[in-house]
């Protein structure tokens, strides 16, 4: 993964309009960065496709041109951009007995630092499932996961393809694992310097004894609590965002994904940004780890580092 910029971005595609949004995505990015694309599409055992060659796949160049366009207006000034439609367009065609195995080997073998992919959009019943594909990519990518959703509060606009980064959340679990992906995120939205919100649940329950004699909130049994954390925010912030930075802390009881999710729209994030787990046990494997409760409930897009 290049510690400055996405230099090889990935996005599988199945030519829905799910995956069209994400294509949008990528393409105002690798132009931003000046990244090469990397195009997928997995044929799987269970459908009944003719022969498939990377020729067939869709042009990338209107997008390209669209990206680059945005590029230069008001709202991308001072962006990073090399010119007309630079980034370059890699079209794969994978095939294997499922889709996630192919992206996750093709972002492996090949040197990927940034995987956009799409959740599903509609029903409330879908945005639980996630998708069995974006919930694998999202559990075992050896590379950063931009995640979105058609509908979601959008960063790229997908009429101009202008791009607007200026809320930043970032969900900080007080982990040196956030505090890397912290810095690579910063590092990452230089060009935009958006305002950066840190944010920590409070997940500790107060004990029932207490809830029997009226006291609801862990704040009222340890009144310092949000002041200590909140100081420990901002000295970790200090260490991983540059000087000048707008930052925001934020401190609040509950789960993550509930605390994050409505952080985020409450402050109408253009994205959240959320550190991988290294460690899946059985438990999260039936019921989905903490990104993926999160993923699901995000109001905006989000990356995980």
């Amino acid at each position: 993964m290049d510690a400055t910029r996405p230099l090889n971005i990935l996005v599988p595609t199945d030519f829905s309009a799910d995956s069209e949004h994400a294509l949008r995505y990528a393409a105002s990015l690798g132009e931003r960065f000046g990244a090469n694309l990397h195009l997928l599409h997995v044929i799987t055992l269970h459908k009944f496709e003719g022969p498939m060659d990377a020729k067939d796949l869709p042009g990338m160049e209107p997008l390209l041109q669209a990206a680059d366009t945005a590029a230069r207006t008001q709202l991308d000034a001072g962006a990073t951009h090399g010119g007309e439609a630079e980034a370059r367009v890699v079209k794969v065609v994978e095939r294997g007995v499922n889709a996630w195995d192919p992206i996750i080997e093709y972002a492996r073998r090949e040197p990927i630092d940034l995987v956009v992919i799409a959740r599903r959009s509609g029903s409330a019943l879908s945005r639980f499932l996630l998708g069995s594909v974006t919930e694998r990519v999202l559990r075992f990518a050896p590379c950063p996961v931009l995640l979105v959703e058609k509908g979601d509060r959008d960063f790229v606009d997908p009429k101009t393809m202008a791009t607007r980064l200026e809320k930043v959340v970032v969900g900080d679990d007080l982990t040196d694992k956030t505090s890397a992906a912290m810095r690579t995120a910063a590092t990452w939205l230089t060009p935009y310097r958006p305002e950066m919100h840190l944010v920590h649940a409070i997940e500790i329950e107060v004990p029932a004894p207490y809830v029997m004699g009226g006291v609801k909130s862990v704040f009222t049994l340890d009144p310092t609590l949000k002041d200590r954390v909140t100081s420990l925010l901002q000295s970790r912030s200090s260490e991983a965002i540059p000087d000048g930075w707008s930052i925001v802390t934020g401190v609040r009881e509950g789960k993550a994904h509930k605390v994050l999710s409505d952080y985020a729209a409450d402050v109408k994030a253009d994205l959240l940004v959320v550190a991988g787990e290294s460690r899946i046990d059985l438990a999260e494997r039936v019921l989905g780890g903490a990104v993926e409760r999160i993923a699901r409930h995000a109001p905006c897009p989000m990356l995980m580092i």
